[in-house]
């Protein structure tokens, strides 16, 4: 059969307008009612899992909770129609059954060779520790059969690594994503600032009402203090991984259990339990995947340890997952992607409670949206262009500094938006989100006020006093930025950009100078992959028009960002800006790689091969973070 035509941006065709056209009216009735029933489903199983409310009390059930569930449930389904999501699950299933009994019985075939490789690893691991005579460790149990899977999936894959890598990264990823969730300790501060993430996620499960246990209580509280007894480091303000042995592991679990039959439910009004918010705020979206896992715990009436490891879960299956489907997007550059989603610091991140892996991974996707638009040539649609607006508005909402980015986005060539009317309809679609995230943060500054600023920073902190230093003597503000700079992207500064790619504070303190050569490979291999995962389709974005807004937009996000601090953090005229941290970079690794290294190669080496030594060395880079941030301390 002939292939179909690429859709060009004509003038008056059909193609455009249906792309223009609104919903019908029946669609619109379907998506209204679908909503509500899920409203409700949603409502009722958050009264159901709840420790004292219950579905059964009708006073219980709250109109403000299943309205913010019906907004939800309506995204939620326009998403599903409008994006394909319903079209591709009927070709995947509609493909199964073609296949018929031999398609059934590859996919059982491959679903044992999983299952019997990870059971070996376990096995294996196991006959090595009685060998050697070595104390057993479950969790060396659980490296290796995570090592054992990753490899039988590759082989698996292999006739599909050279065009469809990132189902090789999948597989990577949730295996080693979910590792990392068993070998964290049941701690919320591993993460930063861990134990607010856990208290926004318990208190965005509820929507309002919050139910807090005597082990969310805990969770929710800087609780390194509160379990110093079972570490004899009173002295000590964080726990490091020599304080985690298996004993250690098993009082702490012991005392959330204890905790949490032992206190009574406290019931609270507002949306956190550290805090006494009443409404939930843009930066909260972060936290849904978290919330989602807390949710569903509790709706399976699970203890609260497999509640707190399901929350984790969710959270690394969710971000694993968004950078699979930004990885279809793309043509090329899908390495890239794999490179910047499997570095450590970031998927550890996911594994815990922490609003950036939501960032990073929803910024990325649009991002890979929007290149893998240009490298196929095709037309930008009203799904492109509302995925793409729709996914870097919610990806930036929990840190709307990064606004800047999305001007990159006005780079779209011509011929791929329309007519002039297009044009100008899709350039105001960009402004609009620019005007949204900078609302997002200046509205409350205008309501509110400057304020005093986070007194965490030190004393003398002071946002109007910082404000009005910036604006008469914007000459000494900038000395001030260039020398953080200068410090800050310094290679010699080991635990900065460079050590912060395998680095977890709280949890990887003395291990951050032992593992700055593992940072090393990793900034290597991103670099690498940016400039090899290239084809022909890559030179329509590798002018140095391209190159120099994207540069430009990101060193202006960067500078907002450090300011931001500088003003909400930092004492007044202190010469150094404080809380910047390298995690705030993350986000800017998509556009900074997919764009900036662009150096219009192609390459022809053989594509199976590479890919496949690419999944290899990302195995190995992974194992060897898992080596030293975990097996020598156990």
């Amino acid at each position: 059969m002939p292939q179909e035509a690429p859709r060009k941006a004509t003038h008056g065709t059909p193609q455009r307008e249906r792309h223009l056209c609104v919903p019908s009216r029946h669609r619109i009735v379907t998506t209204v009612i679908t909503s509500a029933v899920l409203a409700v489903f949603f409502e009722a199983g958050t009264l159901f899992g709840a420790p004292v409310a219950s579905p059964l009390v009708l006073s219980d059930w709250r109109p403000k909770r299943i309205l913010v569930f019906f907004v939800l449930s309506v995204l939620l389904v326009t998403w599903f129609t409008n994006m394909g999501v319903g079209p591709a699950l009927r070709r995947w299933a509609n493909g199964l059954r073609e296949d018929g009994h031999a398609g059934a019985k590859r996919l059982a075939r491959g679903i044992l060779v999983l299952c019997a490789a990870t059971v070996l690893g376990w096995l294996a691991c196991a006959l090595v520790a009685r060998l050697l005579g070595a104390s057993w460790d479950y969790r060396y149990g659980m490296v290796a059969s995570c090592l054992a899977f990753c490899v039988a999936a590759l082989v698996l894959l292999r006739d599909t690594l050279a065009e469809r890598p990132e189902w090789g990264f999948l597989a990577v990823s949730l295996a080693f994503g979910t590792l990392l969730c068993v070998l964290m300790p049941t701690y919320s501060a591993i993460s930063f600032d861990g134990f607010i993430h856990f208290d926004d996620s318990l208190a965005m499960s509820y929507v309002c009402d919050a139910e807090y246990t005597g082990a969310d209580v805990v969770m929710s509280s800087e609780n390194a203090d509160q379990w110093a007894d079972f570490t004899n480091s009173q002295s000590k303000t964080h726990l490091t991984l020599d304080d985690f042995s298996s004993g250690v592991i098993s009082s702490i679990d012991q005392f959330l259990v204890d905790s949490n039959q032992g206190q009574e439910v406290i019931v609270l009004g507002g949306t956190a339990c550290l805090h006494t918010w009443t409404y939930l705020g843009v930066s909260m979206v972060g936290h849904i995947p978290n919330a989602a896992g807390l949710w569903l715990g509790r709706l399976l009436h699970l203890p609260s340890l497999a509640q707190f490891f399901l929350g984790r879960l969710v959270s690394v299956f969710f971000y694993c997952l968004v950078f699979f489907f930004a990885m279809r997007r793309l043509k090329s550059g899908k390495l890239i992607l794999m490179a910047i989603a499997l570095i450590p610091s970031t998927l550890i991140l996911a594994a815990n409670y922490s609003y950036d892996p939501w960032c990073v991974c929803l910024i990325a996707y649009s991002f890979a949206r929007f290149i893998g638009t240009v490298q196929r040539g095709t037309t930008f649609t009203r799904e492109d262009v509302l995925a793409i607006g729709a996914t870097f508005v919610l990806g930036a909402f929990v840190k709307a500094i990064y606004f800047p980015l999305a001007l990159v986005f006005l780079l779209a060539p011509r011929e791929l938006v329309g007519d002039r009317r297009a044009i100008r309809r899709y350039r105001l679609d960009i402004l609009l989100i620019v005007a949204i995230l900078v609302a997002s943060f200046v509205l409350p500054l205008f309501v509110g006020g400057s304020g005093g600023g986070d007194m965490r920073g030190g004393e003398g902190v002071s946002s109007s006093q910082q404000i009005l230093f910036i604006l008469h003597e914007p000459l000494a503000y900038l000395v001030i930025f260039a020398r953080f700079c200068a410090h800050f992207f310094s290679l010699d500064h080991t635990t900065g950009m460079l050590g912060s790619l395998n680095f977890a504070p709280y949890l990887f303190d003395r291990l951050s100078r032992g593992t700055a050569s593992l940072s090393v490979l990793e900034f290597a291999v991103m670099c690498l992959f940016s400039l090899l995962d290239r084809d022909a389709v890559d030179r329509r974005y590798a002018g140095w028009r391209w190159k120099v807004v994207t540069l430009l937009c990101i060193v202006v996000s960067f500078g907002l960002v450090a300011t931001a601090l500088y003003v909400s953090y930092t004492p007044v005229r202190q010469p150094g800006i404080n809380g910047v941290q390298e995690r705030y970079v993350f986000p800017y690794l998509a556009p900074l790689c997919l764009v900036c290294l662009n150096l219009n190669v192609v390459n022809d080496m053989d594509r199976k091969r590479f890919n496949a030594t690419a999944l290899g060395i990302e195995v190995a880079l992974l194992m060897l973070m898992v080596v030293f941030d975990f097996v020598l301390f156990m």
